[in-house]
């Protein structure tokens, strides 16, 4: 074990001042470890004071507030086209736009909207699953 393996190694054996309460975890303190072993894998050492420098600088913008942290691009994204080709799929089976707008909390003009894109990806879609045969 090198030097700044030991480093990241005591750092990560550090107790925040403010303990979470009992079976919370602490996301500052688990974003800095991450970001701490990051950095020492590319070689870069994260000094003592300037851990608790950022640490100080995001309790004093966030201590005593719930922070949302929300998923990434990719799972809205693929999220979002499943929910639009079920959309279209129900639509295609005969549901009404009124009643699919209702079940996912969108206006008619964004079913209809979701609808039509799908409508025009069709053909390409088609032409590139046939060229790959």
């Amino acid at each position: 074990m090198n030097a700044v393996e030991k480093a990241v190694m005591l750092e990560q054996t550090r107790k925040p001042a403010g303990k979470p309460a009992f079976g919370q975890a602490d996301l500052v303190s688990d974003v800095l470890d991450a970001l701490t072993m990051v950095l020492a894998r590319d070689g870069i050492r994260v000094m003592p004071l300037q851990r608790h420098a950022a640490e100080a600088r995001v309790r004093a913008s966030w201590g005593g507030t719930r922070a949302y942290i929300g998923k990434s691009r990719a799972e809205r994204e693929e999220a979002q086209q499943i929910r639009n080709l079920r959309i279209w799929q129900a639509w295609s089976s005969g549901e009404p736009v009124a009643q699919l707008a209702k079940r996912h909390d969108l206006t008619a003009r964004r079913i209809k909207q979701i609808i039509s894109q799908i409508e025009q990806m069709k053909p390409n879609c088609l032409t590139h699953f046939h060229a790959r045969r």
